[in-house]
């Protein structure tokens, strides 16, 4: 029982480990993925969406603003208790490899340039409080197709009555060959 235990803790140990530079190891060819860890906790989405599936990843050029900024999203699922959304507004629709990134502020009016949301195991985690954060670097941008990495700060709510929200890092984020849908 005992050889059985420490077997599934090594298992888990190697399964958690991840690099950026492992995404070809676990991505094998040039399929969609998004990968992060959450609170050391390791998430990934591959292959490209489909409606059949309801899973995979997929990115988009939603609409523009009413300020004609453009929004696009990157988002993976494997199902409804598992996905995340990552949105970039654009000046313009300049979307370029450069880092977006914002600091969430309840008394700001300004747009999210940069947001994330996520549902981890019908846990759901979003930008709410002040402080959170959200980084979004596009490394590459070509023929469509986008590569980058992302980090940021994101709060759950615990409990309604007493009111508790706990924060939750978000390490380690890449996504690869996510090709944007322009609808």
């Amino acid at each position: 029982m005992k050889t059985a235990l420490l077997f599934v803790i090594c298992l888990s140990f190697f399964a958690c480990s991840r690099k950026d530079s492992d995404v070809n190891v676990t991505n094998a060819g040039n399929e969609p993925r998004i990968a992060f860890d959450i609170d050391s906790f390791s998430h990934e989405y591959t292959g490209q969406f489909t409606m059949a599936s309801g899973s995979g990843v997929d990115g988009s050029k939603v609409a523009a603003t009413p300020s004609s900024d453009t929004y696009y999203t990157i988002s993976g699922s494997t199902n409804a208790a598992n996905t995340i959304t990552l949105k970039i507004i654009t000046p313009n629709d300049t979307l370029k490899p450069i880092n977006y990134h914002y600091v969430f502020s309840s008394s700001s009016p300004d747009p999210r340039i940069a947001t994330m949301s996520i549902v981890a195991n019908n846990q759901m985690y979003r930008m709410i409080t002040d402080g959170n954060f959200a980084d979004i670097t596009i490394t590459s941008y070509q023929n469509g197709m986008i590569d980058g990495n992302f980090t940021g700060q994101v709060s759950r709510m615990i409990s309604v009555s007493p009111l508790v929200i706990k924060n939750y890092s978000i390490t380690n984020g890449v996504f690869k060959n996510v090709k944007i849908r322009y609808d």
